[in-house]
Formats: structure tokens, C-alpha cells, sequence
């Protein structure tokens, strides 16, 4: 793959000079370099213009239309994650290549932190990509999408919910809420509240609790062939890859909330070499004595 049109993705308060940096790598291999239309593009496309790199402006919708090949996300995990859904909002799958400027970078292409080692790997084809499923929820009629994560919280503090899968009725438990991972988002919300690390070739989904008051209520891992069945019957509120999402207003009592892996897959561009096991121990000191 030569990636030859490739749009460049940035967490916002971004050195422009860091940008710049990386735009004018991607230029001298011959690359078309685009950015999202944003309130600041023209300001730096002025600055871009200075410094003699030619950067094109386009909209979010039209990333399929303009045959962009590449996403190079300068930023950590938050900064990818933003840049995965606006590939699901514009129903593209183009590969998402992430560049670790941000605090863990789990995401990114490996352990490489410089961005000349990252640019010129990618170039001399030394990656792989990685094709992962996302989550889908229904939740009061809306469909919505996650990469890592779903989190249903009580409005109210401690709420009953009641778990089930389209066969069997699972449980119910008294938390602050419930956590529900893919396999990417294992080593999210979902490890910091006690769920366990999963290998990223398994494809499941996770369960886990926020806070539960029961010293038995554990995580559990389900099938990527289940439907899980989450019920509130208080005010709650979910957040998709930690964005509060806006959901239509229901006066029925009992809520009932699904989730399930989807058939939409993002591709993520990883290090010919990386490793999980590697990015564990370097990113999340795991297993380090």
C-alpha cells in the first residue's frame, strides 16, 4: 500500500510546529496531505503556506470521496479514538496509523516513539494491519458506536441492573455502573475497574462493574456471539469511548439497553514487529518487577 492520500489527524492544543513537522515528512516521500475543515484551517493553512507545505483542506463526509488512503492520528489513545469515529460517521474503513504524542499511546503504531522511525517504516511497508470489530449499542431506539467502550451510569449513585444474553438470564447487580469492553478496550476503563486484559486477536465482550456492592459481583468475558441485555430502571447516562452520549427522552420505567460486536471493522495500523505483550509492559509497566 502507498498511501498516497493521507489526512493528518491532531489532538487539539498541538504544537502547529509538531504538526508541521510530520506534514513536511509526509511531503518529501510525494504525499498529499490533507487536514479536517476545521474554525482554525485557514490560519494554518497560512502558516503551512510559510514554510512551503502544500496542505489541502477537506471535509470530515467526504474523506471517501476524496479516495483518502490513510489517517495519521498525531496524539494519544483519545486523539485515535476521536479519529475511528469519525471513520464510522463517514462509513469508510480507512486505515488509522497513530503516532504517540499523547500519555500512553496504547493504540499507535508500537513501541517506536519518534515519528522519523514510525514515517519510515510505514513507507518501506515494515506494518501490518490489524482489522478489529467495534461494539454497537441500542440504547432507547438510537444505535450508537464504541472502539473501546460503553459505560451506563446511574444519574442517581447505586442502581440496580439486570444482565442477560438472548438465551439465558445472567444477573443482577447493585453498582454505580456497568462497563462493556471489546478486546481494544480491555486495557481501558475496563482494566482500571478490575476487568481482565484480553489478548486483541480474541474477539469477546467484557463486562465489567463500576464500584458493585457485592465483593462477588466479578467481571465475566461473553462470546462475540452474545447479545448482552443490560435493564436500568433508574436515570442513567452512557458514554461511548468516554463521550457522554445525547439520548432521546422516555418516560417508561424499566430501560432496556443492548450491545453487541458489529460487522463494521476498523483498521488500525500496527509495527511489523510490535508487540502486545511488549506495549503491556512498556505502557502499562505490567508484569515489571
Amino acid at each position: 500500500m502507498n498511501f498516497e492520500k493521507i489526512l493528518l489527524f491532531f489532538k487539539p492544543g498541538l504544537d502547529i510546529r509538531e504538526i508541521l513537522s510530520i506534514a513536511g515528512k509526509l511531503s518529501k516521500f510525494g504525499k498529499k496531505i490533507y487536514i479536517l475543515k476545521e474554525p482554525y484551517s485557514q490560519e494554518f493553512l497560512k502558516i503551512a503556506e510559510k514554510n512551503n507545505i502544500k496542505i489541502n483542506v477537506i471535509e470530515s463526509e467526504k474523506l471517501k470521496e476524496e479516495g483518502i488512503e490513510l489517517i495519521t492520528v498525531l496524539g494519544g489513545d483519545g486523539a485515535i479514538l476521536r479519529a475511528f469515529h469519525k471513520i464510522i460517521e463517514s462509513k469508510t474503513n480507512i486505515p488509522v496509523l497513530g503516532i504517540n504524542m499523547g500519555r500512553v499511546g496504547f493504540l499507535s503504531f508500537g513501541t517506536e516513539e519518534k515519528s522519523d522511525d514510525v514515517i519510515q517504516n510505514i513507507f518501506e511497508g515494515k506494518f501490518r494491519i490489524e482489522k478489529r470489530k467495534t461494539l454497537e449499542g441500542e440504547i432507547l431506539g438510537k444505535k450508537i458506536y464504541a472502539v473501546n467502550d460503553f459505560v451506563i451510569k446511574s444519574s442517581d449513585g447505586l442502581a440496580d441492573f439486570e444482565l442477560k444474553t438472548e438465551k439465558e438470564y445472567i444477573g443482577s447487580v447493585r453498582a454505580d455502573g456497568v462497563v462493556i469492553s471489546s478486546q481494544i478496550g480491555s486495557t481501558a476503563y475496563n482494566i482500571s475497574v478490575g476487568g481482565p486484559v484480553v489478548y486483541p486477536d480474541l474477539e469477546v465482550i467484557i463486562v465489567s462493574f463500576i464500584a458493585p456492592f457485592s465483593l462477588s459481583a466479578r467481571p465475566i468475558v461473553l462470546s462475540e456471539k452474545n447479545k448482552i441485555f443490560v435493564e436500568v430502571k433508574t436515570s442513567f447516562v452512557v458514554f461511548a469511548d468516554g463521550k457522554k452520549m445525547e439520548l432521546p427522552q422516555t418516560k417508561e420505567e424499566k430501560k432496556v439497553l443492548s450491545f453487541q460486536l458489529s460487522d463494521f471493522q476498523i483498521k488500525l495500523v500496527k509495527g511489523e514487529k510490535s508487540s502486545f505483550f511488549q506495549s503491556l509492559r512498556t505502557k502499562l509497566k505490567w508484569l515489571e518487577q
